[in-house]
């Protein structure tokens, strides 16, 4: 078997480069298959972190950190075996060793072991039962993670064939695909989405017998205490009478399918901050980075015919009956067909991204892929929120500058008005003092005596707004006003 160097350091260094990046970050960044490296790295006795140390540290919490023994000095080769890293990956068909097989799926999750081929979890499950081969049963890796001592069954004696070959049905792991494009999530800096992508890497389905985060138990406890609510009023006939609107799609999940979306937001929350990016226990939506990520889940129906219940059978008899009697008789109302939830898994996001059950895969399997999309959900929901303060605030700029035309445009009426006021005070005086100018060349002086002549100039100077001169009855005149409202009135009562 040939094989290529590919990096050269002391245990110390890869030691603190593991702990660093994580081991599958160490093996991205010297080219090495990741089940290659955690062999060279297990040879060498070097310890890797544990399974959701980075998702504790990245949310502040406690982490252990197991300390490098023996000589930190040693040099260590890492190479890569070009029948892993070439021959196989140009092949369309993997082939399956037994012995090998057997020995990999009992020393990390079949999950992981799938990556490595290049196949769903249940591929790797076919697999191993065609060449007789055992798995680990439910919460094997917990007891595993949790210290306690398990046993591992041997491999079994038997006609099975040493080494089978099966179809790959891609070539490149997701997480290894989305960074070969040098695709970006705009809210996360570089760091951040090498941290992301290794979370989605190494994300894991929660066991059946581990402990799911309280928040999702009580989501559980509230989907469930509704639907039971509700089967009870179909069986009186009240639909949902009294019932509000159901929380978290419980109208759209049976008994399995809510047990499977807490075990699936119950992995997400570990995976993505230890479990409290779910902030309300009615409510269902993650925050990531101050951005809210909705989703939902619905589960298929398949239509099938109805079955008379015991008691349509005897509605429908005592129409028949009636009817012989009476053509007009009321025939009940039997629905023709019921609709049963198929076990068929759907998840929404909140930008409309779908994730749904195949024939060939679940949910559950494309966890690393929902991990992204929760991201760019993220993303998507702070670029329209963004969007729209933008599109509030021209509105409010639009208002404003359509207030400020209309306060321009009515204080420039107002202000002509009042020159147009203010004028015909203007010609006013104007006119007076015309008269007294012909007053004074008149030879009727009884009539338009001097003190007759000072009293009009007074009155011309207080008609004027240029003189605006205060008359000693009248006061100031408001030159500003209408004709209406300056028009002189007399006063039937002093006191008016």
């Amino acid at each position: 078997m040939k094989e290529s160097v590919k990096h050269i350091s002391t245990r110390k260094e890869l030691y603190d480069e593991i702990w660093s990046i994580s081991a599958a970050g160490v093996a991205r960044k010297y080219d090495i298959p990741y089940k290659q490296f955690l062999e060279q790295v297990k040879e060498a006795d070097i310890p890797i972190p544990t399974s959701g140390y980075w998702a504790k540290l990245w949310s502040g919490k406690s982490v252990d950190v197991i300390e490098l023994a023996g000589n930190p000095n040693e040099q260590i080769i890492l190479s890569e075996s070009e029948t892993d890293s070439d021959q196989n990956r140009n092949k369309t068909h993997k082939d399956y060793n037994r012995t090998q097989l057997y020995k990999e799926v009992w020393e990390r999750p079949i999950k992981d072991v799938a990556k490595k081929y290049h196949v769903s979890d249940k591929t790797i499950r076919k697999v191993c039962k065609s060449l007789g081969i055992p798995t680990p049963p439910i919460g094997y890796w917990s007891k595993v993670r949790s210290g306690t001592k398990v046993k591992r069954p041997p491999l079994p004696k038997g006609n099975y064939p040493n080494e089978i070959s099966g179809k790959r049905n891609k070539e490149l792991s997701f997480t290894e695909k989305v960074a070969s494009k040098g695709k970006r999530i705009d809210i996360l800096n570089d760091q951040e989405f090498k941290k992301v992508l290794t979370i989605a890497d190494q994300i894991e389905l929660t066991d059946h017998d581990e402990r799911i985060n309280p928040i999702v138990i009580r989501q559980q406890a509230i989907i469930t205490k509704w639907q039971k609510a509700y089967a009870e009023n179909l069986s009186e006939g009240l639909g949902n009478y009294g019932l509000g609107d159901p929380p978290m799609d419980a109208d759209k999940l049976s008994e399995e399918g809510v047990a499977r979306r807490s075990r699936i937001v119950d992995t997400l929350m570990r995976a993505l901050s230890s479990g409290d990016l779910v902030t309300s226990s009615e409510e269902s939506f993650f925050l990531i980075k101050g951005a809210d990520v909705t989703f939902s889940f619905s589960e298929a129906k398949d239509k099938v015919p109805h079955v008379l219940s015991d008691k349509e059978k005897m509605e429908m008899l005592k129409y028949e009956e009636e009817k012989k009697r009476r053509p007009s008789a009321y025939k009940p109302k039997i629905r023709k067909y019921d609709y049963h939830f198929n076990g068929k898994l759907s998840l929404k996001l909140s930008n409309n991204k779908f994730f749904r059950d195949s024939k060939s895969t679940k949910i559950e399997d494309r966890l690393d892929e929902i991990v992204i999309a929760i991201y760019e959900a993220a993303d998507f929901s702070r670029k329209k929120s963004i969007k729209e303060a933008e599109e509030k605030l021209k509105k409010i700029e639009a208002l404003e500058l359509q207030d400020e035309q209309r306060n321009r445009y009515n204080a420039e009426i107002d202000n002509t008005n009042f020159l147009l006021n203010e004028a015909d005070d203007y010609e006013k005086a104007r006119r007076i003092r015309n008269l007294i100018s012909a007053a004074e060349k008149s030879e009727s002086k009884e009539k338009y005596s001097e003190e007759w002549i000072t009293w009009a100039k007074a009155k011309a100077d207080w008609f004027d707004p240029t003189v605006a001169k205060e008359d000693e009855i009248f006061g100031i005149r408001e030159h500003t006003k209408n004709v209406q409202d300056k028009k002189l009135k007399k006063k039937d009562d002093f006191w008016d």
